[in-house]
């Protein structure tokens, strides 16, 4: 359920696939602590599929660039997760950036901790973040992911949206999601 659609101030109520709720939220710069949290947490993979490289630690200038959003070009969602047993969870974060050369695409990209995968989060975070980038007219979501990353393409495979991907390289698949034509979920 959506509380608040106003991109910085957006904020939605879901349930995980195992009945836990979650918060999807803009992300901001006071929530620096909480998007580290995430990062401290991503697995050597989780890494490397998210940047395409391993990389130990994020500078000051990287955690800025990644929380000290404009809601225009840049908007940022955060997932925390509602755990009785442990209390509140930053679990993921997800993102787009309005592309350069064409204002009506932004590239997306996501982080979920690994104790979080196959929940349902990234799933979440896509359908939210389309919710702000159609009332910002965007028309196509861009994703590069490794090819590798079987998970994360079954993500954009089964995101309810038309989907394209080409392989590039033989190493990694441009997605296109198209954000006008919704299709029936499976």
């Amino acid at each position: 359920m959506i509380v608040e659609t106003e991109p910085n101030n957006y904020r939605a109520e879901e349930f995980l696939r195992d009945g836990r709720a979650v918060t999807i939220r803009a992300l901001h710069s006071e929530d620096k602590a909480l998007w580290q949290d995430v990062w401290e947490h991503l697995s050597p993979t989780s890494v490397y599929y998210r940047f395409f490289s391993p990389k130990k630690n994020m500078s000051d200038q990287e955690v800025a660039y990644f929380t000290q959003l404009d809601f225009i070009t840049h908007v940022g969602l955060l997932a925390i997760v509602h755990d009785p047993t442990v209390g509140d969870e930053p679990a993921a974060v997800g993102r787009y950036l309005l592309s350069l050369t064409d204002e009506n695409s932004a590239e997306i990209a996501f982080a979920v901790e690994d104790a979080y995968h196959g929940l349902g989060i990234g799933t979440l975070l896509l359908k939210h973040l389309s919710v702000i980038a159609k009332q910002a007219d965007i028309k196509v979501f861009k994703a590069f992911v490794l090819a590798e990353n079987r998970k994360m393409v079954e993500v954009f495979e089964n995101c309810g949206m038309p989907v394209s991907k080409e392989l590039k390289d033989f190493t990694m698949y441009e997605v296109k999601i198209n954000l006008e034509d919704q299709i029936a979920n499976g």
